[in-house]
């Protein structure tokens, strides 16, 4: 035996858990595929897990596991994430404040884009009908 296979088995590395790691990750490949999620979908969904969730919990950003997994035809999306800590009452409603402040000063943005579009909208149109009559 040489020390490579003694330092796989001392490790719990085998040759058939290679297989079976590479069999999983070839499975998960295929279920992103299959399921027409793509990668910045699920990054974006990763993302927004981590959002919420930090409101309540502090939790293992680097341990988090977002997969999904096909069943029967059926997909799901399987989380496994490690929380830290959880909370005081304190912490989350200061945070739970901060992300509706946020919400509302991006509701506010969009109203006002929308405005200004609608504006821009009719001065170009007073312009064409303006044209037209001249």
């Amino acid at each position: 035996m040489g020390i490579a296979t003694l330092i796989d088995r001392i490790f719990g590395r085998t040759p058939e858990a290679s297989k079976e790691t590479a069999k999983d990750r070839l499975r998960l490949v295929l279920m992103h595929d299959r399921s027409d999620i793509p990668a910045t979908m699920m990054d974006a969904i990763r993302a927004e897990l981590v959002q919420v969730l930090g409101k309540y919990v502090e939790i293992d950003q680097e341990a988090m596991d977002v997969q999904l997994e096909k069943d029967a035809g059926a997909i799901g999306l399987v989380l496994n994430i490690p929380i830290k800590r959880v909370k005081t009452e304190a912490e989350a409603s200061e945070a739970l404040a901060a992300m509706q402040a946020l919400q509302e000063g991006k509701d506010q943005a969009k109203e006002k884009a929308k405005d200004q579009a609608k504006e821009s909208a009719e001065k170009v149109e007073k312009a064409a009908t303006a044209s037209a009559d001249g």
